[in-house]
């Protein structure tokens, strides 16, 4: 026969105790929630306060990047004006200044025949389309009808 204890069961004890943590710390859990809101602040003036205080600093933010930004556009076009502006002086200092009459005939030519194309790629205006004829003005021969008993009557 087994050896008899002395009236504790060691397992219903264990149990026991397990059951009396987990219930603690729920018990816990409920105490912190309550405490947590007890101490919840839910003002709408300061909530709104501190809304508008981010939105500032959002929007300085915001504006303190655009202005980087605009800056380095600055500088890189104004390298690449340095550069084309030397590389043009180079260029006019190797050209010969007298033009011929053929050169300017030509680029005349050219001036005129960019101002055709324009001319044609542009949408016509309303003084350069067709004028139709309105249909709501137009006179009827023979006999008009104005309402329902005149068209049967016309029909006839």
């Amino acid at each position: 026969m087994p050896k008899k204890s002395l009236g504790v069961n060691s397992k219903a004890v264990e149990a026991k105790a397990r059951k009396d943590t987990v219930r603690k710390a729920k018990e816990e859990q409920v105490a912190k929630a309550k405490e947590d809101e007890l101490w919840r602040d839910d003002d709408k003036l300061i909530s709104r306060k501190m809304d508008r205080k981010a939105d500032a600093e959002k929007k300085k933010a915001e504006a303190a990047a655009r202005k980087a930004q605009n800056r380095a556009a600055l500088e890189e076009e104004t390298t690449q004006l340095a550069a084309a502006v030397s590389s043009s002086a180079i260029k006019a200092a190797s050209k010969p200044t007298k033009v011929t009459r053929a050169q300017i005939a030509s680029t005349i030519s050219k001036t005129e025949k960019e101002k055709e194309k324009e001319a044609k790629a542009r949408e016509p205006t309303h003084l350069e389309l067709e004028v139709t004829e309105n249909v709501n003005r137009i006179e009827v021969d023979g006999d008009e009808a104005r309402n329902i008993d005149e068209a049967i009557s016309v029909l006839r």
